[in-house]
């Protein structure tokens, strides 16, 4: 994997190649390979583009170390039974694969708004001042 032009992008690859092999992933992030206990390896694949990255240490207030040593912990600390790390408002989630699960509330949201595509019949959306419950 060559070096690019993003030293955070960069630098997280240096730190994660401390607890494995590093390769590139398609279509994105990143594929750790680790020993564990027992001689035994594990895979854990990074859902996350550099841009991600970026924005995940950027928003979250990290700094280019302590962001990669985050990365570095959850690499570690990932279950056995999730292979995929994956990139969602900020943080890294533990998956069993390389989406999100919806939440099942916004699955039923979801499904409202395919049923009544202009808005739900009779209902509507309304503010009230501080002296109204």
């Amino acid at each position: 994997m060559e070096r690019g032009v993003d030293t955070w992008w960069d630098h997280l690859l240096d730190v994660l190649r401390t607890v494995g092999e590093v390769s590139e992933r398609d279509p994105h992030g990143l594929t750790v390979v680790l020993g564990r206990e027992g001689s035994s390896t594990a895979v854990v694949e990074i859902v996350m583009t550099p841009r991600e990255w970026k924005d995940m240490t950027g928003i979250g207030g990290w700094s280019m170390s302590a962001g990669a040593e985050h990365v570095r912990q959850l690499v570690l600390d990932q279950p056995s039974n999730k292979r995929y790390l994956v990139y969602g408002l900020y943080v890294l989630r533990p998956c069993e694969s390389p989406e999100i699960p919806l939440n099942p509330l916004f699955a039923q949201l979801a499904e409202l708004a395919e049923q009544y595509p202009g808005g739900v019949p009779g209902a509507a959306w309304v503010a009230h001042g501080r002296e109204r419950n």
